[in-house]
């Protein structure tokens, strides 16, 4: 599958640079103003069907169910679209976006969630399949207590 970086191909919409959440490495910010419902950037990558995750035949950390659908979309190769690079603010509060499919392009959007300034770092919920026992195990004491204080 080719990856696709339109409509933002350009990266109007979008910025990659360190994140504000200490050891997350990069992070997607905002390059314009946004309000609720604006598409922010693309969410993309090779197509893997939902039996090969279930099965434990297939993991990553860039994997998003497609809702609707037995697929989840890895954007685990750098080049697959902007929207891997987007952390979760580990907060309910701090969520300014969410994700959005598209059935009829087995693809997903990124949305914003709420007006988000132009510079604001953009943070979604990876939701708690996420932070399961394996993700969690593998943190440093530092940041399970901080997840485990996380008001989600």
């Amino acid at each position: 599958m080719p990856f696709l970086y339109t409509p933002d191909g350009t990266g109007k919409n979008v910025d990659i640079k360190k994140s504000k959440i200490p050891r997350a490495g990069k992070g997607l910010y905002a390059k314009k103003d946004f309000v609720k419902g604006d598409f922010i950037c693309w969410y993309m990558g090779f197509l893997i069907e939902e039996d090969m995750v279930d099965n434990g035949y297939y993991d990553s950390d860039y994997l998003l169910k497609l809702n609707g659908k037995n697929m989840y979309i890895c954007a685990e190769d750098k080049k697959s679209c902007y929207g891997r690079f987007i952390n979760d603010g580990l907060s309910k509060y701090k969520s300014n976006c969410v994700f959005e499919t598209y059935n009829n392009t087995n693809s997903s959007g990124i949305i914003a969630k709420r007006k988000i300034k132009k510079g604001d770092e953009l943070y979604i919920n990876y939701g708690p399949e996420y932070w399961s026992d394996n993700r969690y195990t593998k943190l440093n004491q530092e940041d399970k207590e901080f997840i485990d204080n996380m008001n989600i």
